[in-house]
């Protein structure tokens, strides 16, 4: 797998547990691991729409609020908004999968890893994120820079069996 982190060096935990959690439920849950609390965890699998900004915006303010975390429900739907934007434009315009099918191609996973909210959207393209200059005219290329600004760190994976996740940390409180 290549990694690339565009801010500081995140804990080492949460980096780890992004990729498992990846690969887990699809549901809100707490459970029991070898005998400690796991965090909790959901998942949301989003066909290539437009629509689907909406339908993830509205998944993480229904588990923040169910997770008693509505205090950093608003940043969280602004950078959600932004990842997902950035799969369905950049991402699906490259990789083939947006031949008109409504599958579901994008996968947006959202973990409660005390301090932080770790959200992390994954998509099949491997064309990675890259922040651009954007001037005042112009109506788009300004994303990754709302996500750097309402979150800790954030970055980007490639994947073994192809395509990427992109992740931003944002404390929980």
């Amino acid at each position: 797998m290549t990694a690339h982190r565009a801010a500081a060096q995140a804990e080492t935990e949460v980096t780890r547990a992004h990729l498992e959690c990846l690969l887990g439920g699809t549901v809100p849950r707490q459970a029991r691991r070898r005998g400690h609390v796991r965090q909790p965890e959901a998942c949301r699998a989003l066909a290539p729409r437009p629509e689907s900004v909406g339908v993830a915006r509205e998944f993480t303010r229904v588990v923040l609020s169910a997770w008693g975390m509505a205090a950093v429900s608003d940043d969280a739907e602004l950078v959600v908004s932004e990842l997902v934007t950035n799969a369905l434009r950049h991402a699906m315009s490259g990789s083939g999968s947006g031949s008109g099918t409504d599958e579901p191609v994008i996968r947006l996973r959202l973990l409660a890893h005390a301090p932080y909210l770790m959200i992390m959207v994954a998509d099949p393209s491997r064309e990675i994120p890259l922040r651009r200059e954007s001037g005042p005219d112009e109506a788009t290329g300004r994303g990754l820079h709302v996500i750097e600004s309402y979150s800790s760190r954030w970055g980007w994976h490639l994947l073994d069996e192809g395509g990427k996740v992109v992740w931003a940390l944002l404390p929980r409180e």
